[in-house]
């Protein structure tokens, strides 16, 4: 005989559990992506902001030991907020953890050079032992001259011949080739001639010769 199979068929009532379904799926995973809303306009994933840095404004006294630091911009029990301590020794003691490095420095600073008395009218040291000695401010090294010259000769040779004249393929190697000749005295005379014939075609009311004849009196200085 032949078995008769039952055909199923989707029924309204189907359509809608399904439909229910599938929305919540969706309110799930917009709820885990940070996007869900009881509305029907979009929502934007919400961004974790970074916490701003803490300003401090500092402030110092004595307070019977040492000198304590103080921060003018934040308030813990109706005073100033106590952010580090210089002992005596000028040993110095941090209670903030996330104390920015820099205003670490600047109270160190003060540990290691101060000479505070304990009032304006009592002439007693706050501190029991002297000033640090501070190193000495660190000499700049003098700016090389010649690759700053060469490079302005370079703009010259392009304003007047709109050419590099031989010196070099490029930009580079023909300021470095120029600034090489500039160590030389019968090539550096000879930049200078061509520097001189620039300026005696130009017009000595523009700004370009200005520069020429302020780069021949550096040039001269070498």
């Amino acid at each position: 005989y032949q078995m008769m199979v039952p055909v199923w068929e989707a029924t309204p009532q189907d359509d809608r559990m399904y439909a229910l379904r599938q929305q919540a799926f969706e309110n799930l995973t917009a709820f885990r992506q940070g996007t869900f809303t009881l509305f029907a306009e979009h929502k934007e994933p919400v961004v974790p902001t970074m916490p701003q840095a803490k300003a401090y404004d500092l402030g110092y006294g004595y307070l019977g030991n040492g000198v304590t630091v103080w921060n003018r911009l934040e308030e813990e029990h109706g005073d100033y907020k106590t952010v580090a301590h210089i002992a005596p020794d000028r040993t110095v003691t941090f209670y903030e953890e996330e104390m920015p490095q820099a205003v670490r420095e600047e109270i160190q600073r003060i540990a290691d050079t101060s000479e505070m008395t304990i009032s304006a009218t009592q002439d007693a040291p706050v501190f029991t032992v002297p000033p640090r000695a501070q190193e000495p401010p660190q000499k700049e090294e003098p700016v090389d001259p010649y690759p700053k010259l060469a490079a302005q000769v370079l703009r010259f040779v392009g304003e007047f011949d709109g050419s590099r004249m031989g010196y070099g393929e490029d930009d580079a190697q023909a300021v470095e080739n120029i600034a090489r000749q500039l160590h030389d005295p019968v090539q550096r005379e000879e930049i200078r001639r061509l520097l001189q014939s620039f300026l005696d075609h130009a017009d000595l009311e523009e700004e370009i010769a200005v520069d020429i004849t302020l780069c021949m009196e550096q040039i001269a200085e070498l």
